[in-house]
């Protein structure tokens, strides 16, 4: 995606949906996003931190912490079947 597409889109979210992320899960990202964020997160609100969790591969149980497996997808670490 590129970098002004991302900016824009935060942007968007940050002015309309201000406070209202309970949590983000990214799973299987890309190692540029994971060290990006590991930069970024440095610099933003321990609150904001907490709620967004970058994770390179997908068997981090952190997940399972807030979602039930049965909602998330095999290939995601979880045991409801893949959808095609």
């Amino acid at each position: 995606m590129p970098m002004n597409a991302i900016k824009a889109s935060i942007g968007k979210m940050s002015a309309n949906y201000g406070g209202r992320l309970f949590k983000m899960f990214a799973v299987n990202a890309p190692s540029t996003i994971y060290f990006t964020w590991k930069i970024v997160s440095g610099f933003c609100d321990p609150v904001t931190v907490e709620k967004i969790k970058i994770f390179k591969k997908n068997t981090d149980k952190v997940m399972f912490d807030n979602i039930d497996p049965s909602q998330i997808e095999e290939k995601y670490g979880g045991i409801q079947p893949n959808r095609k």
